[in-house]
């Protein structure tokens, strides 16, 4: 069983979630205090080993194609800006960071704030 269904207790769902709470939830569960008795030779360290997957169907074959297809007929131009103002709006610094020197790059004049 992986460790969003053992936080979620058992129950499997498909919504946008945050990793930071569901491994806090995890830690708080008696599925890892469980896991912690058995393996007390283990010390508190910084490390983690967190696998990820994605049992989703994706996108079609022939969305896909339209998708690339699109994607070729436009060029960089068709993203510059002209001069207009663009607002990022992110919690995490090295986002808005990232986010303000791509837009900046394209011709945006970026405002960034936190939520």
């Amino acid at each position: 069983m992986d460790l969003l269904t053992l936080s979620r207790r058992g129950v499997t769902i498909s919504e946008i979630v945050n990793l930071n709470n569901v491994v806090e939830e995890y830690l708080k569960s008696p599925e890892y205090m469980t896991l912690r008795s058995l393996h007390d030779k283990v010390e508190e360290g910084d490390y983690i080993s967190l696998t990820i997957t994605d049992s989703g169907q994706g996108i079609s074959p022939a969305d896909r194609e339209k998708q690339i297809s699109k994607k070729a007929l436009l060029s960089i131009d068709d993203y510059k800006g002209r001069g207009e103002s663009i607002l990022v709006v992110d919690d995490a610094k090295e986002q808005r960071e990232i986010a303000s020197a791509i837009f900046t790059e394209l011709g945006y004049c970026v405002k960034t704030i936190s939520k």
